[in-house]
Parts: C-alpha cells; structure tokens; sequence
C-alpha cells in the first residue's frame, strides 16, 4: 500500500514537470535511481526483459542532469549500441536483414523487453 502511495506521488511530480517529446525526468540521483520503480511495465508477465534492463539501466542509456530534471539519452546511436552485445553476422547475412542493414534494429524489436519471441515489438507473421 505504501509503495503504491509513493508511486503515485512520483507519478504526479513526473507529471507537473515540463517535458519535452518524454525524454525528460523528475530531478533524480542517477546514482540511485531504480528505474522500474516508474517503469514497472517492464516486469509484465509473460515478458522477456533485454538483458541490460536486468543489468543496469545505464549499459544503454546516460543521464544529462538539468536545473529540474534529467534528460535520458543513449550511450551510442544504432547500430552501434545494439552492436555493443549483439553480433549482427556476416554481410550477407546483414543484407537479408534489411533494418539491420539500414540502422533500424529498434522499428522491429522493443530494446526494453517484449511478449514477443526475440524481443519483436509486433508478431513476425
């Protein structure tokens, strides 16, 4: 019940601060933050959390601190963040793969976690 209290609260906080496209937190310490706290849909059953999630928020994802909030951005562009952990194979195997090949790896698989097989943000058939 507690927890669902400060939830809330933090929710309402969130929400009276400005944001900008949602890139921007509450002033936070990134030190400390338990990201999940608010991004809770992350753990839903039935889905398949990326491993960083797992790890640390902060294997993809760095903070930029401003007078009141925190602005979220990636450590690298794609492909090069996904390249980090995952080995896209060979040039012809890359050519098969067409976002892959265009730098897209995110419009098809969710880098969060998903309900789907291979982290697909929508079914392969």
């Amino acid at each position: 019940m507690a927890h669902e209290i400060v939830r809330i609260a933090v929710i309402l906080l969130f929400l009276a601060q400005p944001l900008a496209a949602g890139l921007e937190h509450p002033t936070i310490n990134p030190k400390t933050v338990n990201c999940t706290f608010c991004h809770d849909y992350l753990w839903q059953d039935g889905w398949t959390v990326h491993m960083p999630v797992e790890v640390d928020c902060m294997v993809c994802h760095a903070f930029k601190k401003g007078e009141r909030t925190l602005e979220v951005e990636l450590v690298y562009d794609e492909p090069e963040l996904c390249r980090d952990c995952h080995d896209f194979g060979s040039e012809e195997s890359q050519a098969l793969h067409e976002p892959v090949a265009e730098s897209r790896c995110t419009s098809c698989h969710d880098p969060h976690g998903s309900g789907r097989e291979a982290l697909l943000k929508e079914s392969a058939d």
